[in-house]
């Protein structure tokens, strides 16, 4: 389970101290029982119903010799309204805008002004995450993005030049390739480059994969709410997780 918030809940007794691991993790556990219980009890069986009128799936209780006919307006209604709610999002250059407060700010807001568009739709697929965000909303009750910040690294090819023999020398075993040595007695290496980066990122969240807390209030932050999803175990690793840990789980 990967927890994009956790909060305590609202009747939480304040002061205390700190929970032990042990108490923490069934505080959790609880809140998750309840949130799934709320999702499979309140909003699953709403969701089904809903995609089976978008796609006009059989009712099964058709007769033979009677109209199999199944109404499309669920599909039509959604449509519809995706297209006129995303049409103010897209239909201008800035999806978010950021307004100075003073004559100063000016030329910071313009700026931050761009750099959110940019991300959102060249580091994000931007107008994908509003289509689906707005469509999950319609049709599955439930529209829910999450953002957060990637930290990656890659590897990049560094050209060395002017490099006397003594450091040609202790590049040798850890250069790609060597060249020289040139006219003026220097040499050019080629090594791998490790260079450290990192991005925001903005992407939807499968309505089935999210929960949230049945005393949640319209306006207030959630007492619980997470992103529940399978992950295989190396991708835990490299996320960062105990190995040990990682390779004990069932």
């Amino acid at each position: 389970m990967a927890t994009a918030y956790v909060s305590a809940p609202q009747d939480e007794p304040v002061g205390g101290g700190a929970m032990s691991d042990e108490e923490l993790a069934a505080h959790l556990d609880e809140h998750e029982r309840r949130a799934i219980g709320y999702y499979d009890s309140e909003i699953a069986t709403q969701q089904e119903e809903a995609l089976n009128r978008y796609y006009r799936r059989p009712y099964g209780d058709e007769q033979e010799g009677r109209s199999k006919v199944v109404d499309a307006t669920v599909a039509i209604t959604v449509d519809n309204a995706v297209a006129a709610i995303l049409k103010p999002f897209v239909s201008q250059d800035d999806v978010v805008a950021y307004e100075p407060r003073s004559q100063e700010d000016e030329e910071q807001a313009k700026q931050a002004t761009e750099y959110a568009n940019y991300v959102f739709y060249n580091d994000n697929p931007g107008f994908t995450i509003l289509h689906d965000w707005f469509k999950d909303a319609l049709l599955q009750k439930l529209g829910v993005v999450k953002v957060y910040w990637e930290d990656y690294s890659r590897e990049k090819i560094a050209r060395l030049e002017n490099l006397d023999p003594t450091q040609a020398e202790e590049l040798q075993g850890e250069a790609l390739a060597i060249y020289g040595p040139d006219e003026y007695g220097l040499y050019s290496a080629d090594v791998m480059h490790v260079e450290q980066d990192g991005k925001l990122c903005v992407e939807n969240v499968p309505p089935e994969e999210y929960r949230i807390s049945p005393y949640s209030r319209p306006g207030r932050t959630p007492p619980y709410e997470a992103h529940i999803t399978r992950k295989a175990r190396s991708e835990l690793i490299e996320m960062g997780f105990d190995t040990e840990i990682v390779m004990g789980l069932s």
